[in-house]
């Protein structure tokens, strides 16, 4: 009797627990894995399911560099990126101006050799950075082809990372390796690339050169020192930096032995576009800029195989050295040899005054660059120059004297016709360890 009251109680147990879950009033938890299960969510439950930046994302302005449409140049184009190397890398990917999937492996910045960061590169002279790029392999697939297209990736990659940090040059290598390319000394930084696509120079392969350049009033010559890649075409690209020839000009041809630069049409638009005084300063930029860095006499300078003519004036055959604006009449310039043992003599252009025969002979490395003519006196045949002529003469030796005095010396009489001059320095006799000049002096024959 007890068993079948214990099966009755089980069977009654059973039978409440199944109406309870028949009622809904007890559910089961669903598995995570369950795809079919949707949750019941109020209205004022609902997630916000606008996406979320992250503080630092794209809140950094960047110029990117692009190789134009027309292939003939850069365009500056305004974006915005995370702060980071590898957010610039994956800016210019978007503009397919590197491959995709490039990254960053390191980005070093250093000064003194000591490692600085890129907030701390505004605090230093950007020619003391030294920078490198560590890229990944895929930036390589853009080095494999083409020079030219190798070229706009690099000009995009450099130009744009320049432009961010401020600095001059960066090193770029591929999984450590340096990279190759044509007219580029591997190992060493990339500059600033121009186009035509080619790099500016490297920083291994740099020269001297004093340019020539008109002055913003087209008045007169101004002169700079600058470096340039030691050809013929660098020296034009610096004399269009220095705004004496406009963007694009072009060497055909240089030689050297029969003293012909032949340069493309562009020339000609910025002669004949210049004005009476401008076409003479403009030819004068570059024929000044070529005699004094190849040490020649006269250069022919021709565009397209053609003399140059401009509206004002005939620039057909070899020209001389302009001296000041370059008008006027030539004049025989005496000065010394490298060795400083002889003179050497050179007809250069000159506009007619003392102070243009004394610019002549500072071009030439007669003089020092500050020396000014205080006065002159035809009729006494006395030329005065500034105080810094004697103090040149009173520091040099023997040889270094006779050179100094007779450059000044030979110059001014065969310009001027006279058999003798008398010097002075912003007034006073010329004085050296050996002598005081109270005497006109005549012509120095070495």
């Amino acid at each position: 009797m007890v068993v079948s009251l214990r099966r009755i109680a089980v069977m009654i147990l059973a039978i409440a627990l199944a109406l309870v879950a028949a009622s809904g009033c007890i559910t089961s938890r669903p598995s995570n894995l369950d795809p079919t299960h949707t949750p019941h969510i109020t209205e004022s439950e609902q997630p916000d399911l606008t996406p979320q930046s992250s503080p630092d994302a794209a809140v950094h302005s960047l110029t990117l560099y692009i190789p134009n449409g027309q292939d003939t140049g850069f365009d500056a184009l305004p974006s915005s990126y995370d702060g980071t190397p590898q957010g610039i890398l994956d800016v210019l990917s978007e503009y397919a101006a590197i491959p995709q999937g490039t990254r960053a492996l390191s980005f070093v910045m250093k000064v003194g050799g000591v490692e600085i960061s890129p907030d701390a590169a505004a605090g230093h002279d950007a020619s003391s950075i030294d920078t490198a790029l560590d890229l990944s392999i895929e930036f390589s697939a853009c080095l494999a082809g083409d020079t030219r297209e190798a070229w706009k990736a690099i000009g995009s990659l450099v130009n744009t990372f320049l432009a961010c940090y401020g600095i001059e040059s960066m090193h770029v290598t591929v999984e450590g390796s340096a990279v190759v390319l044509e007219e580029h000394d591997a190992g060493t930084a990339f500059a600033r690339v121009e186009y035509p696509l080619a790099p500016t120079p490297t920083l291994g392969l740099q020269y001297d050169i004093v340019i020539y350049f008109p002055d913003p009033n087209m008045m007169y010559f101004v002169t700079e020192t600058t470096q340039f890649d030691g050809t013929p075409q660098g020296i034009i690209d610096a004399l269009v930096r220095y705004g004496a020839l406009i963007e694009g000009t072009q060497v055909l041809d240089f030689d050297e032995t029969t003293r012909v630069l032949d340069l493309s049409e562009e020339l000609t638009y910025t002669v004949t576009a210049a004005g009476s005084m401008g076409e003479v300063l403009i030819m004068g930029s570059i024929v000044n800029t070529f005699l004094v860095y190849y040490e020649l006499n006269d250069i022919t300078v021709t565009c397209d195989g053609e003399y140059v003519m401009g509206i004002y004036a005939d620039f057909s055959g070899p020209q001389v050295f302009y001296a000041m604006g370059g008008l006027g009449t030539q004049a025989e310039v005496f000065y010394p040899d490298s060795n400083g043992e002889y003179f050497l003599r050179t007809t250069v252009n000159v506009d007619g005054t003392p102070q243009s025969l004394v610019d002549a002979l500072i071009s030439y490395g007669a003089l020092g660059s500050n020396v000014r003519v205080v006065g002159f006196n035809q009729v006494t045949r006395t030329l005065d120059l500034s105080v810094e002529f004697g103090d040149a003469v009173l520091v040099a030796d023997e040889q270094a004297e006779r050179m100094l005095l007779g450059a000044v010396v030979n110059t001014f009489l065969t310009y001027y016709g006279f058999d003798s001059i008398l010097l002075l320095s912003d007034g006073e006799y010329i004085e050296s360890p050996r002598t005081v000049y109270e005497d006109p002096l005549s012509f120095y024959y070495l």
